[in-house]
């Protein structure tokens, strides 16, 4: 299973220097998305809403989420290159493919001993997805899956490096585009 990623994943960047890159909006793009990871390892589904932002200024689409409540804080980054994609109908049906990275800080109170513990994680994501350009291309629904591998560093608790960690993430959002 790693080696299949790992072929993938320098298949899409060999593929990525051969085709053009993914059509989107000029501009800045900014928006909301809601994400659901199904872990690895057999932890479940967790979910969240994040800020989507794309800079007109570089190629890389940033997802920016929180989430929290009681004794428990998640602050977590993505960034995508759509490498690739191209539209499946007319002008407003556009499919993706990327390459990207995330990272995740993690902590929360450990109840049993009554001390703190955090996680950082780290790892590649391969996003691929559809969206939806209406109004001129002033507005984009998208959907996405976007599988991912990486490593997690755990302070006591579960301790030590844990790899692999990742998920298989699905997205839905919303963008809106200021040309």
């Amino acid at each position: 299973m790693k080696r299949f990623l790992l072929v993938l994943v320098i298949l899409v960047v060999v593929a990525g220097t051969v085709f053009a890159q993914a059509s989107h909006p000029k501009g800045l793009g900014i928006g909301v998305l809601w994400r659901s990871n199904m872990v690895w390892g057999g932890s479940g589904f967790n979910g969240n809403a994040a800020l989507s932002l794309k800079l007109p200024s570089m190629p890389i689409f940033w997802a920016i989420n929180f989430d929290g409540g009681n004794n428990y804080l998640y602050i977590g980054v993505s960034g995508d290159n759509y490498l690739m994609g191209g539209h499946l109908t007319s002008n407003i049906l556009f499919w993706y493919l990327g390459l990207g990275g995330y990272v995740g800080l993690s902590t929360w109170n450990n109840q049993k001993n009554n001390s703190g513990d955090a996680s950082i994680s780290l790892g590649a994501r391969l996003p691929v997805g559809l969206s939806l350009q209406l109004l001129e291309r002033i507005l984009e629904v998208f959907v996405e899956i976007a599988p991912s591998l990486g490593v997690s560093f755990w302070t006591s608790g579960q301790g030590g490096v844990h790899f692999p960690d990742g998920s298989l993430g699905i997205a839905i959002g919303l963008r809106v585009w200021i040309k």
